[in-house]
Formats: C-alpha cells, sequence, structure tokens
C-alpha cells in the first residue's frame, strides 16, 4: 500500500527538512483522517418491535423484583413472630 524508506542523514538545508517533516505530518494527518471515516457512517435503525418486547420484559422483570422483595419481608415478619412465640432451644 504506501513504502516507507528509510535514509541516512544527508546534508539538507533547513528548507528540506521542514518540508519533509510537512509532507510526514501532512500523510499522517491524512491516514488518520480516512481511517475515522468509517465510525461516522453508522446509521440508528429504530426496531419496534424490539423495542415493544425489551419495554415489556423490563416492566415484568421489575414487578417479579418487587413480588419477590414483599414474599422476604413477610417472610421475616413470620420468623419474627415466630421466635418470640417459642424457644430455639429444646429444655430438658
Amino acid at each position: 500500500m504506501f513504502r516507507v524508506s528509510v535514509e541516512g542523514p544527508r546534508n539538507r538545508t533547513i528548507r528540506g527538512r521542514i518540508g519533509g517533516a510537512l509532507t510526514t505530518a501532512v500523510l499522517i494527518a491524512a491516514l488518520v483522517a480516512s481511517a475515522g471515516g468509517g465510525a461516522s457512517a453508522q446509521l440508528v435503525v429504530y426496531d419496534g418491535p424490539t423495542t415493544a418486547r425489551n419495554t415489556v420484559t423490563a416492566a415484568l422483570k421489575q414487578s417479579l423484583y418487587a413480588i419477590q422483595v414483599q414474599q422476604h419481608q413477610k417472610i421475616r415478619e413470620m420468623a419474627r413472630r415466630l421466635s418470640a412465640l417459642t424457644a430455639l432451644q429444646s429444655t430438658p
């Protein structure tokens, strides 16, 4: 694709050194700009049925979680009341 050659030091003038550095900088900038172009070509796609399904699934999960928390609280209350009325250790 691109051929890069490494040459030894030459007796260049300052203008020649700046020109070479400028050419390298322009080449690197062009490569970076061309590599980043693919990400900007993405399109947003809206899929109604999938969004509806995900919404229903999220609502169902939230409802099941609320029921589970409520059941846990009820079981803890029942265990607390049972512990208040009965001894956990048997007496001989």
